[in-house]
């Protein structure tokens, strides 16, 4: 490992790798424990969680990828212990999860609402 230039746990080279469609399937399939060819496709979305209001927290993930079921997963990497993750994670997951909500939706399954 000392020929690298860069280690891929440092955050940036991190990301940098996720840039890479191939990189990005084969960390999820073993993450996830899926057979590559499960996924199809994966796509980088904004990482950027939206702020309604000017007061509202900012949200910044590391990695934000969709894949071709239309799930969303967000991938962080933390290398050192952080006391608030717990509280972090589940601001991330409540942005995510309401962005996707939308005007006469439910908030699971695809059909409108009657």
């Amino acid at each position: 490992m000392t020929d690298f230039l860069m280690k891929p746990k440092i955050d940036f080279a991190f990301k940098e790798i996720m840039m890479n469609e191939q990189a990005r399937i084969g960390f999820l399939a073993a993450m996830l424990g899926l057979d590559p060819a499960e996924i199809r496709e994966t796509k980088i979305l904004n990482t950027n969680l939206r702020k309604e209001h000017e007061d509202d927290k900012q949200g910044i993930l590391d990695v934000r990828v969709l894949l071709n079921d239309d799930t969303e997963i967000d991938i962080e990497i933390q290398l050192s212990p952080l006391s608030v993750w717990a509280d972090r994670s589940l601001f991330y997951m409540s942005k995510m999860f309401t962005e996707q909500i939308h005007a006469g939706r439910r908030l699971f399954g695809p059909e409108k609402m009657r």
